[in-house]
């Protein structure tokens, strides 16, 4: 039996997401069970902002995420900055993939920080 003095440690989880040189959008993410929480940006992106697209199956139709008004979910961004993620809004969603706003000079890779759901 848990009592007043115990608690669970808090699991961080390190994924990451990569964008192929002359693309926009990462491959595929299993976030498995994890909810994101911030983006590491590498030094070198050329994009200025990230949108996401979520699917409800590995390998399925992924849909631009948006909020209640129908508004793109958009980060802006900054090259080697650490952007905090509010980790309610990617609660429930497993199937993940990261779009930069331009095309990469080369290939990227954003860091991924979550936690457990």
């Amino acid at each position: 039996m848990t009592t007043v003095n115990q608690h669970s440690p808090i699991v961080a989880f390190d994924k990451s997401a990569v964008i192929a040189s002359s693309g926009t959008t990462s491959a595929e993410i299993n976030l498995q069970g994890t909810t994101l929480c911030g983006l590491f940006i590498p030094s070198t992106m050329t994009g200025t902002e990230l949108t996401f697209q979520v699917s409800n199956a590995a390998g399925g139709t992924f849909y631009d995420m948006r909020d209640i008004y129908n508004n793109l979910i958009t980060v802006q961004i900054t090259d080697g900055d650490f952007v905090y993620i509010d980790p309610t809004l990617f609660a429930g969603v497993q199937f993940l993939k990261i779009v930069s706003g331009d095309t990469e000079a080369a290939e990227r890779t954003i860091g991924l920080a979550s936690r457990a759901v």
